[in-house]
């Protein structure tokens, strides 16, 4: 478990996180998994437009924690399939902050359904299983009881993050 003074740090996320989510072996995608990405392949970015009142709470939870983050994502299928993947909050906020360090670390500022599948995740995905250990290894014992998770400590981003102006 990670110790707060550890979890404040401006490069804590980078240095406990980022790098072990980077390092997590890939898998291919199962069939079902599969089929959905190549119809979302084969819909233009504009497409896929999803009324307010039918995004999943997953896809609601990705396009609100994407205003913490100096990258962009347009593209609503990235944000559709991220949420088909990621399914849980946890899991989908890991996949967005691995994200903004491979921005910061590439020099991309808005991430495309062509960056996001062809170089950020051409291998595939982390399993549930890497994904759970990696959260459970990120887990940060709060000072005054408790705990939280690194990724939602929002200062130990700023390492990995543009210079905004």
């Amino acid at each position: 478990m990670i110790t707060e003074e550890e979890a404040v740090k401006e490069d804590a996320i980078e240095n406990l996180f980022c790098k072990k989510f980077e390092k997590l072996p890939r898998h291919q995608m199962t069939e079902d998994v599969s089929k959905i990405f190549i119809q979302l392949c084969f819909s233009k970015r504009n497409d896929i437009v999803i009324p307010e009142d039918k995004k999943p709470f997953l896809y609601k939870l990705i396009e609100k924690r994407l205003s913490l983050f100096t990258y962009e994502i347009k593209d609503s299928r990235i944000i559709l399939f991220l949420a088909m993947v990621a399914q849980t909050p946890g899991t989908a906020v890991m996949y967005l902050t691995y994200l903004q360090y491979y921005c910061k670390k590439h020099n991309i500022r808005e991430i495309t359904f062509d960056n996001f599948s062809m170089e950020i995740f051409p291998m595939g995905f982390p399993s549930d299983e890497d994904l759970h250990t990696l959260w459970e290894e990120t887990k940060v014992k709060r000072n005054e009881g408790g705990a939280a998770n690194l990724v939602d400590f929002i200062g130990s981003l700023k390492s990995i993050q543009f210079e905004t102006v």
